[in-house]
């Protein structure tokens, strides 16, 4: 007599074509991410495809045993209730509320946790992990949980809406991102995956709404929540957009240059910048924290050797460092200038301003510089209604380590550099290049009339 089967889920479900992309995701990766806009349906695939997964195990292979994540208490319960809500009740053999812990028929359980202590999620081996909300949890709760299916080789689900260039972006984003392959040059399978789902995407809600809310919004606002990408808000001190990000090889440079940002507790941080042309690529860094000064002298000589810089330009503060560098060999030298927010305002206009080819005279590269990509989303102004224009608009003292160094390395460099880089013959400059070469010939003339001024005692 032939076995009746039960179905895995407990009403009809349809997917939207980023669910499907989303159920072979699963299928394929072991860190599918479900990047989607409100009422996407992230929630809805997250709480499918895990039951699917829950289901699929057998006795003998692996531990039985999968958990559901959130942020917070009150957040879980969205998750917990749509995985009981979808799978077919016939398929639960107990469920014990105080604990929250759901047992299937075939002996697999289910735990609802959250992430609002991570070392609480510390011990237990698991099969798979499903993150609601994922862009809201610490980098450093996502490192406890890759340790829960370290023996199992099992896989971590995330569903959210982004929520900035967080670490989310770094970690999960760029890296399925990657072309990665073997020194011979053989393609090597990416574990990470990332589906994309604006609001748009969800064929059963109204366009009319969808419409009203995207007019209510904001526009960095809406292309957040509702088109499901990692934009930057005011109220960042640089506004970092996916033109600013090389993704070419990194090429031949004309001259190369690095920053130094000195600490022990706070990280110890070199930039490297290099030239073609007249723009700038931060194409290398490093970054460690709790260096003894020899551990730093090496650090400094190995990136030398590297990446070909010509100078280092560090943080003055530093003399006793920089003194010590210079004796053993190393062009180290103190940043020529330190005023904060003119800095900033050079940075930026690097950033703002296009070359030829509309690309900006100032580029990061991501795979290679991912605490700088991290950073950038996180500097901000202490008051965010502050701008570059106002009056006091000091930003916060952290997450400033990569930019401080970027900035001394650009802001000794450029006015020595900036004369030596003709704009060509023939070409057409826009009035923002020729005000920023302006400025920076007002300026040398400036240091000039004070050194002057320095001799002869006025």
């Amino acid at each position: 007599m032939k076995q009746l089967e039960v179905p895995l889920f407990s009403e009809k479900y349809i997917r939207t074509g980023p669910q499907t992309e989303f159920k072979k995701a699963c299928e394929h990766y072991r860190f599918p991410l479900f990047i989607g806009g409100v009422r996407s349906g992230k929630t809805v695939g997250g709480a499918h495809e895990t039951e699917r997964k829950a289901m699929k195990w057998k006795k003998g292979k692996g531990c039985g045993m999968g958990w559901i994540v959130s942020p917070t208490f009150p957040m879980s319960i969205v998750p917990e209730g749509a995985f009981l809500r979808y799978i077919n009740p016939l398929l639960i053999r107990d469920r014990k509320v105080s604990e929250r812990t759901i047992e299937l028929v075939n002996g697999f359980k289910v735990q609802v946790k959250t992430a609002e202590k991570p070392d609480h999620l510390r011990g237990p081996e698991l099969d798979w992990i499903w993150v609601d909300e994922i862009s809201m949890i610490s980098e450093e709760c996502f490192d406890i949980l890759l340790g829960r299916i370290l023996s199992t080789k099992g896989s971590i689900i995330g569903t959210t809406t982004p929520r900035g260039k967080n670490w989310l972006y770094r970690r999960w984003y760029t890296e399925a991102t990657k072309d990665k392959r073997t020194p011979e040059g053989f393609r090597v399978k990416n574990e990470y995956c990332v589906v994309n789902a604006p609001i748009d995407s969800n064929t059963y809600l109204d366009p009319l709404e969808i419409h009203a809310l995207r007019e209510a919004y904001d526009p960095r606002f809406a292309a957040q929540e509702l088109d499901a990408q990692f934009v930057s808000f005011e109220g960042l001190v640089y506004d970092l957009q996916d033109k600013h990000l090389w993704k070419k090889p990194i090429p031949q440079f004309d001259e190369a240059i690095a920053g130094i940002d000195w600490g022990y507790g706070d990280p110890f941080v070199i930039e490297a910048l290099g030239r073609v042309g007249r723009r700038w690529i931060n194409f290398d860094e490093f970054y460690a924290t709790k260096q003894d000064f020899d551990s730093l002298v090496d650090h400094i000589t190995l990136f030398q050797r590297k990446n070909n810089i010509s100078v280092f330009y560090a943080d003055p503060s530093g003399s006793e460092w920089i003194y010590s560098c210079q004796k053993r060999g190393l062009n180290v030298v103190p940043a020529s200038f330190r005023d904060l927010m003119l800095g900033i305002q050079r940075v930026a206009g690097l950033m703002n301003t296009n070359e030829l080819d509309g690309l900006p005279l100032l580029m990061v590269c991501a795979e290679t510089c991912p605490h700088s990509v991290v950073e950038f989303g996180e500097y901000h102004f202490a008051d965010e209604d502050k701008r570059l224009s106002s009056s006091n608009n000091t930003p916060v003292d952290k997450y400033n380590h990569t930019h401080d160094a970027r900035r001394y390395a650009i802001t000794s460099h450029l006015p020595r550099q900036a004369a030596a880089i003709p704009l060509g013959e023939g070409i057409e400059v826009t009035d923002a290049q020729r005000a920023y070469r302006e400025m920076i010939m007002r300026e040398k003339q400036g240091q000039r009339k004070n050194q002057y001024a320095e001799i002869l005692g006025l």
